[in-house]
């Protein structure tokens, strides 16, 4: 079934929106904050359903309703909203349903349930197993029903062994450069004797983990070879979607927002091994100018709340990023909050000598002091 959302609220969008996508038979083909961009899409796709704030800014929901009636006849509309008032006219207009907010997951299955009765929706089926592996920030497991779990590793070294075969996934990558990457310091004999043992318990660790299904290692043409199957992999997904992202716009805003959200760390952040700073640093300047895009087309629209939580969270994951700082004083400036640019200030000059022993740069004191004179 093709949904489509329509809400005031982003974050409202997005929790909507994670809540149907964990339905196999519902796809959310479009998320507004504006009616007008929306009645576009139901015009274009006749969606079968449409989940629809009332209270929106440029005309009621219940107008919408009218409208979208005589552009998609067949489209169910489900209004949500944060008010109970509007019960009896939404049902005039034959709405299919009515949710509250926030919605919850039990409510929004029984309406499910009902559209799938009345066939708008086919009986959901289980879903495949599949595994999750996580590389940004801290390495994680997500089975299919279970929780994200850290694998437990017997060394250091066995750890970073698979590390790096992962990162090297689907290449044959001969022994004596494991050996070299990995135990440099010892003789050939043992460093051998070292890199079976650790493929051993990799191998052990797998099978021990019911994970053998999706992640294999080989032994071919003098080296190792890690193949995976059906595995997802975060980084590599997060890869794909930032090249496949649309331009920041009201239609694709919450794919951005989303996709801004899923960086949970830096690539394979919680080792920080050497050999993959090169990947490690790709992925975050990708990031780094999303995030940016994403801040500026907030200010653009006005949206400085949305736009500061932007850089609140670059500055979580990086503290000692300069700019993050110099864009939240430029946002407290604009927003004529004298303290918070001060002390944005203090924070900032107190990281930066604490964790690299560095002042800011020339042109942030220069802004600072103007902004100081200009007050």
């Amino acid at each position: 079934m093709k949904v489509v959302l329509v809400d005031n609220e982003n974050s409202a969008l997005i929790s909507l929106n994670k809540l149907l996508s964990a339905s196999n038979d519902v796809e959310v083909i479009g998320a507004f904050t504006q009616i007008g961009p929306a009645i576009e899409q139901i015009l274009q796709n006749q969606p079968e359903t449409v989940f629809m704030d009332i209270e929106m800014s440029e005309m009621s929901g219940l107008a919408a309703a009218t409208v979208i009636r005589s552009i998609s006849p067949r489209t169910e509309i489900i209004f949500v909203t944060a008010h109970r008032q509007y019960a009896t006219d939404a049902f005039n207009l034959e709405a299919f349903d009515y949710l509250l907010k926030p919605v919850k997951k039990e409510r929004l299955s029984k309406t499910l349930l009902r559209l799938r009765k009345r066939g708008y929706l086919e009986p959901a089926k289980p879903r495949q197993p599949y595994i999750y592996l996580r590389c940004m920030g801290r390495m994680l497991v997500h089975v299919t029903g279970h929780e994200p779990r850290a694998l437990k590793w017997r060394t250091t070294k066995v750890k970073e062994l698979f590390a790096y075969l992962l990162h090297s996934r689907n290449q044959i990558i001969s022994k004596d450069k494991l050996i070299e990457l990995l135990w440099p310091d010892v003789d050939e004999q043992k460093g051998t004797s070292n890199l079976q043992t650790s493929i051993y318990r990799i191998r052990r660790l797998i099978e021990d983990q019911g994970l053998e299904q999706w992640i294999i290692i080989r032994y071919l043409e003098f080296g190792y070879i890690l193949e995976t199957k059906q595995l997802i992999i975060d980084a590599e997904e997060l890869d794909v979607k930032f090249r496949q992202l649309m331009p920041i716009s009201p239609n694709h805003l919450t794919e951005h927002q989303q996709l801004f959200e899923a960086y949970n760390g830096d690539y394979m952040g919680e080792d920080q091994y050497f050999w993959a700073e090169t990947e490690r640093l790709r992925l975050r300047t990708m990031w780094l100018q999303h995030a940016h895009n994403l801040a500026d087309y907030y200010l653009e629209q006005g949206r400085e709340l949305e736009a500061l939580t932007v850089y609140h969270r670059i500055l979580r994951l990086d503290p000692t990023l300069e700019e993050g700082h110099v864009a939240l004083m430029r946002i407290y400036d604009r927003l004529n909050d004298r303290n918070s640019v001060e002390q944005q200030y203090a924070l900032m000059t107190t990281i930066l000598k604490r964790e690299a022993d560095v002042e800011p740069s020339a042109e942030t004191m220069e802004w600072y002091q103007n902004w100081q004179q200009k007050r």
